[in-house]
């Protein structure tokens, strides 16, 4: 393009020369054949200007795909997978790899989720089988509990709507005393009427004191 360019300055400058010739002196037929040559000069250097443009442009045009070319062939080798996604879906290689980076990263960050989680289930899957397996204890100690709470209250005080049974026990206890079933112990009473050390301690002092009166009255007689 240099060249070209120094040319057609020459060719111009000539041109002018030509035609700021206003004075033939003979020779006119030259000045104008002169003058046509460097016009067919300028128009020969002007094409080969254009010519050397459009392979400028050309040559460059080409050296970007190439390039382009290079770099596909660089990342293809790099991750394949890319490659044919950015194929596939149209959109530029260093996209694609930004989302499959994303989505690998979501991957990961759900499997670390789902880990911690299966980790929590089994913690409190080991803790429900310590509290079902201490279960039967502690349902030992709250009967056991239980029990001697009812045992206490039935021995501190029968309700008031047990005097009625209480007496047909006195009844039924002196019958036994009499026919020799049962001894007047605490233990003997409990084991024959199957009731607590309460009530059969208020069944013995009754049934003494039954005795007691009775035998007052006879001594009085």
């Amino acid at each position: 393009m240099a060249a070209i360019a120094a040319d057609q300055a020459s060719a111009r400058k000539a041109l002018a020369v030509v035609n700021n010739d206003q004075s033939c002196h003979g020779h006119c037929k030259d000045l104008r054949a002169r003058r046509a040559v460097l016009i067919a000069t300028l128009d020969e250097l002007d094409t080969e200007a254009n010519e050397a443009k459009r392979r400028e442009v050309a040559e460059d045009r080409q050296a970007v795909l190439d390039d382009h070319a290079m770099q596909l062939r660089d990342e293809l080798r790099e991750d394949p997978v890319v490659m044919r996604l950015a194929a596939l879906t149209g959109l530029a290689a260093s996209r694609v790899g930004l989302l499959l980076s994303l989505v690998c990263a979501g991957v990961l960050d759900g499997i670390g989720v789902v880990a911690w989680y299966l980790v929590f289930a089994v913690r409190r899957t080991g803790d429900c089988h310590s509290v079902m397996s201490n279960a039967p204890d502690d349902i030992a100690a709250v009967t056991g509990v239980t029990a001697c709470a009812v045992a206490e209250s039935t021995d501190r005080a029968l309700p008031p709507n047990a005097d009625h049974l209480l007496d047909t026990r006195l009844t039924q206890l002196a019958r036994a005393v009499a026919g020799g079933q049962v001894e007047t112990t605490v233990a003997s009473i409990r084991k024959y009427l199957g009731c607590a050390q309460a009530t059969a301690s208020k069944l013995r002092r009754e049934l003494l004191a039954q005795c007691t009166n009775h035998l007052s009255t006879d001594g009085e007689v």
